[in-house]
């Protein structure tokens, strides 16, 4: 079973391997209003072999990407949500600041404008509902290391 700690409306989740294993683990972070969606995600990439980093806020997944930003590969994202700035704002931050990060994007509105927008910063984009296992596969082509297997 995976390690998991919530605080407030963030999630950290380790999976379930070795502990001298954790350092070469890629971490992934997962933002959605969705707490539903929040927590498959974190199951599903946590089990795959990623440490999971998930919150409910753009700003907050700001905060993250700069304080982990040398060990975070991808940043899955919804578009639509509250607060200061919405998921494209976070994509065209991140894409700025932090141009290698892999970026995937969660949402039940995507639109021909909204899809061009995130076509033209690179972002993978899905439909929710989405097929999970379509949305391991582009997670697992955007990481820069095979994930480690876990003792699920």
């Amino acid at each position: 079973m995976s390690n998991h700690q919530i605080i407030s409306n963030t999630i950290i989740s380790l999976p379930d391997i070795a502990d001298e294993a954790l350092p070469s683990c890629p971490m992934a972070l997962v933002v959605d209003d969705d707490e539903q969606i929040r927590i498959l995600l974190t199951k599903i990439l946590c089990s795959d072999g990623c440490i999971v980093l998930a919150t409910d806020n753009a700003e907050t997944a700001f905060e993250f990407i700069h304080d982990f930003s040398d060990r975070l590969s991808i940043v899955i994202s919804d578009i639509q949500m509250a607060g200061k700035f919405d998921g494209l704002e976070l994509f065209r931050r991140v894409k700025q600041s932090f141009p290698d990060l892999g970026l995937v994007a969660i949402s039940g509105d995507l639109n021909e404008q909204v899809r061009g927008k995130l076509d033209g910063l690179g972002v993978f984009a899905f439909r929710k509902p989405f097929d999970v296992l379509d949305l391991l596969a582009v997670v697992k082509s955007l990481l820069p290391q095979p994930l480690i297997e876990t003792t699920r």
